[in-house]
């Protein structure tokens, strides 16, 4: 299967990459292509507004890059000021556009979905609209999404705290006291 992954802060990207090799290891012939572009995270309105022919620009790259690999899953990756609006022109253009051909209609995961528990809730109408899949790891998001909007939520771990169990799994007693001491 074909995923088109995007990302856009360098948490993002450890997770993609992380996520990229999850893919790997149980979908064998999976094709991936990976948009990650760190320059275009922009936060504040301020920010945004002096930077939105860049933003645009970047926005009309990666819907040229997503049209030209024609993916069955756009794989979203936080960043949701970005990812959002690439999810309605993918839904709403993209899938439209491919609703014909033969094979599955193409889906929209969002792992890592935007922290509308802490702000910006509105956006569950976007995520309601254009998400088919949600992927969290953070596992109360699965009874907040389900009991606040009817959202299901899939809980799937979460790699930083798997990263923090193999580095101490690989490490000798010996080694965590010495690492803890130089700190």
């Amino acid at each position: 299967m074909k995923y088109f992954l995007i990302a856009g802060e360098a948490s993002g990207d450890l997770h993609a990459r992380h996520l990229m090799d999850a893919i790997r290891n149980n979908d064998a012939g999976a094709e991936i292509r990976y948009w990650y572009r760190p320059e275009l995270a922009y936060m504040g309105f301020v920010s945004v507004l002096m930077h939105l022919p860049e933003i645009l620009r970047g926005m009309r790259e990666c819907k040229k890059e997503i049209a030209g690999f024609c993916p069955k899953r756009l794989v979203l990756v936080d960043y949701p000021g970005f990812n959002l609006k690439i999810a309605a022109w993918f839904h709403d253009t993209y899938i439209n556009k491919v609703k014909d051909s033969a094979g599955p209609i193409p889906k929209v995961v969002y792992y890592i979905p935007p922290k509308i528990w802490a702000w910006k809730e509105g956006r569950i109408v976007q995520i309601k609209k254009y998400v088919d899949i949600m992927l969290s790891i953070l596992p109360f998001e699965v009874q907040w999404y389900e009991k606040r909007h009817g959202c299901h939520v899939d809980y799937v771990g979460n790699p930083t705290l798997d990263e923090i169990v193999m580095f101490r799994n690989s490490m000798e007693v010996c080694e965590i006291e010495r690492w803890r001491s130089s700190l």
